[in-house]
């Protein structure tokens, strides 16, 4: 039982509780759910006690521990119960790795948890904290709730301040896209997906025809480069509708009647 390995091995077995718990979650299966998720938290628990009674050297593994419990008590609902857990987590990736990925997560996991619990002005603290990390970080190296960060944060914010942030938000966006454009590997995605969309979204006010005639088309080249992917043909069909539908919403505002006509068609089969 007390092996050097078995926090490791305890907090693998909270991960697919939580995962089987957010499957029926899926299904409307409540209670079994809420089964899983706490079933999660007691493995998440012996991991971080075994690891500290272990002496197991490296605080990451600490700070993953404590994650995963805050993570589990959101989805049960109980932001009471996961803010202590998510702060420690936050700390120790915050004194150990600094501007870093995986502390832009803990950040924002926080802000949401103070969002929820009310507690706006430290929300606000985090989420800046989250978004001046994102900045710090080099391309290919963003966290992966990036764009949710954005979105989460610019929700809060009012008056000028706001609009500062979405005019700041426009530039790290286009510098972005700019950049992975550049990856030999340049593919659709999630997060790239979100950043096209919200850069012709931002540039819709702003009166450059221009501009935004040529994000139009990085937009619509980016999808029918997805469209034609191998990769798109093995996603379910209402994924693929999905973007089919982008396909056709950015060719008709560039009044592209060719591709309108062509993707209309298939969609329509």
């Amino acid at each position: 039982m007390n092996h050097f390995d078995m926090p490791l091995f305890k907090g693998q077995i909270g991960t697919a509780y939580e995962e089987k718990g957010r499957i029926c979650r899926k299904a409307g299966q409540e209670e079994e759910a809420s089964r899983h998720f706490r079933d999660a938290i007691k493995c998440y628990q012996e991991a971080l006690e075994l690891a500290r009674e272990l002496k197991v050297p490296g605080m990451l593994n600490t700070a993953i521990y404590s994650r995963n419990i805050a993570n589990a008590h959101a989805w049960l609902g109980e932001d009471k119960e996961a803010y202590q857990p998510a702060k420690n987590g936050y700390n120790i990736r915050k004194d150990i790795l600094g501007n870093h990925p995986w502390t832009a997560r803990s950040a924002f996991q926080m802000a949401e948890i103070c969002r929820r619990l009310k507690n706006y002005d430290e929300a606000m603290t985090f989420y800046e904290d989250a978004w001046e990390i994102e900045k710090s970080l080099g391309q290919g190296n963003h966290s992966g709730v990036m764009v949710r960060i954005v979105e989460s944060y610019e929700e809060l914010l009012a008056g000028v301040r706001k609009a500062e942030f979405q005019k700041e938000t426009l530039e790290f966006y286009l510098r972005y896209w700019s950049e992975e454009k550049k990856f030999e590997r340049f593919e659709f995605s999630s997060t790239n997906k979100q950043v096209i969309d919200s850069i012709n979204k931002r540039l819709s006010d702003s009166g450059d025809m221009q501009t935004q005639e040529k994000y139009k088309k990085e937009a619509l080249r980016f999808y029918e480069k997805a469209w034609n992917s191998p990769d798109i043909k093995k996603l379910p069909d209402s994924h693929r509708e999905a973007i089919l539908q982008d396909l056709k919403s950015y060719a008709s505002s560039l009044e592209d009647k060719k591709r309108v006509e062509k993707y209309g068609a298939l969609f329509k089969v």
